[in-house]
């Protein structure tokens, strides 16, 4: 064992939290070796099945399984540090992790390396992905309800958005005037809804429409404003560039659920990519 024991605490108050899904790619990435573009290197070995998937500003890297979170570290070991109840999407911010609980309708946080958990708030439904606002809260999906939920510092919640039919992975564009949503079940597909003052500013927008069957699930964004999208069932992850065209990165991965660019000591050049079917955590060359 890497570390004592299990894990999660409090965290009072969010407001101020910024968040970015790519590293200091501006000024240019360095690489831990010269893999090509595309090319799919098993991080860990076989493991449950995996879904939400987070980097620490400081490069720790987590990922969440059935019975909680797990750390996962560069030479692939991992170890079971948090545990959850149905622990689905991760999002960072400082030194909390928050989980999103699919069976058991609440937002959890843990002040990493802690020994507590606590509920920010019960919403209810299925909560899916989180991901933090530049205004200081949380953002929560719910891919069989057509409702992304905010969750205030206090505790509290209402409905944010109900534009998106199934939404699932969600990120900002760099300047936080659009969010990007995967829509997984109903209309599936890519789609951006404008924001303006913390709000919803105007009708969603379909970026990219996918077939039935492809399930959009975890998304990520780059430096140049390209978002990435994990497409479960035909284990694919698609790159789409801010005027909507489609390019594969990789279509050689098992069932793809999230994606978060890694930070040194892990490659800033590659996506890690969690399995929903039980495979090894995936690295993928973007760059």
């Amino acid at each position: 064992m890497r570390k004592s024991s299990c894990v999660v605490c409090f965290l009072v108050a969010m407001s101020g939290c910024v968040t970015s899904d790519d590293p200091a790619l501006s000024t240019g990435p360095t690489c831990v070796d010269d893999l090509v573009p595309g090319a799919v290197v098993p991080l860990t070995a076989e493991l449950p099945s995996s879904e939400g998937v987070a980097f620490t500003d400081d490069g720790r890297l987590f990922v969440s399984q059935p019975q909680g979170v797990f750390e996962v570290f560069p030479d692939g070991a991992t170890e079971l540090v948090a545990t959850f109840d149905s622990a689905v999407g991760l999002a960072v911010t400082g030194n909390v992790l928050y989980v999103a609980g699919f069976n058991s309708g609440r937002v959890e946080r843990w002040e990493i390396g802690s020994d507590t958990t606590e509920t920010v708030a019960a919403i209810g439904g299925n909560p899916n992905f989180v991901v933090p606002t530049p205004w200081g809260t949380l953002l929560v999906s719910d891919d069989l309800e057509p409702n992304i939920t905010e969750i205030q510092p206090d505790g509290s919640f209402a409905l944010w958005s109900d534009a998106v039919a199934s939404p699932n992975g969600m990120v900002f564009s760099a300047d936080g005037s659009t969010l990007y949503v995967a829509s997984t079940f109903t209309d599936p597909g890519l789609w951006a809804i404008p924001v303006s003052d913390g709000r919803p500013a105007g009708a969603a927008r379909l970026v990219v429409a996918f077939a039935g069957g492809d399930t959009p699930d975890g998304v990520a964004r780059d430096a140049d404003g390209n978002i990435y999208v994990a497409l479960n069932l035909v284990d694919t992850v698609v790159r789409v560039s801010p005027d909507g065209e489609v390019e594969t990165l990789s279509d050689q991965l098992s069932n793809p659920a999230s994606l978060a660019f890694g930070r040194v000591p892990f490659d800033p050049c590659s996506l890690y990519i969690t399995d929903l079917t039980g495979g090894p955590i995936a690295r993928v060359r973007v760059y």
